[in-house]
């Protein structure tokens, strides 16, 4: 509890030096000291919403910024993992490796939006970038990560 103590304080602090009504994604990253220009979490937020533009835009950024490919593919990979998890658990049931209920909650809703076979090629098309990555391929890694958005993100038309 102390800890949480210390981190409203630090809340409460920021919020009467800026003058400011609402406390934003921004205003946390600033207190945490983050430097990147990416939040954290983005680049999976936006597969799992299947916001295609902006998953794109924010894997550019950061491999422009010099992340590794391979990082970005991790987010991926957790993404997908969780949200065929989410997908594959009836009811209320919380998925394994989910840490609260709200979590679950949340990346059930996001899973509705993904087919549980397209999630699962999604998972293999991982692996096949993994080994491309880790590999002496002449693939460029850039395209590579992109694709694999690009099929993640994939909307069929109706």
């Amino acid at each position: 509890i102390a800890a949480l103590d210390n981190e409203a304080e630090k809340i409460k602090t920021y919020m009467q030096d800026s003058g400011k009504q609402i406390f934003s994604e921004k205003d946390a990253a600033e207190i945490c000291g983050f430097s990147q220009k990416v939040m954290p979490f983005s680049l999976g937020n936006h597969i799992a919403d299947k916001n295609r533009p902006a998953a794109i835009k924010t894997a550019e950024l950061m491999l422009s910024n010099g992340e590794e490919p391979l990082k970005l593919l991790a987010e991926i990979s957790f993404t997908v993992e969780k949200l065929l998890s989410a997908k594959m658990t009836a009811g209320d049931a919380i998925p394994p490796g989910f840490f609260s209920p709200w979590q679950a909650r949340l990346y059930k809703t996001k899973a509705a939006r993904h087919n549980a076979s397209q999630l699962a090629r999604a998972l293999n098309r991982c692996i096949f970038v993994e080994s491309e990555l880790k590999s002496s391929s002449k693939l460029n890694p850039s395209a590579l990560i992109r694709q694999l958005i690009a099929e993640i993100t994939y909307e069929q038309k109706r």
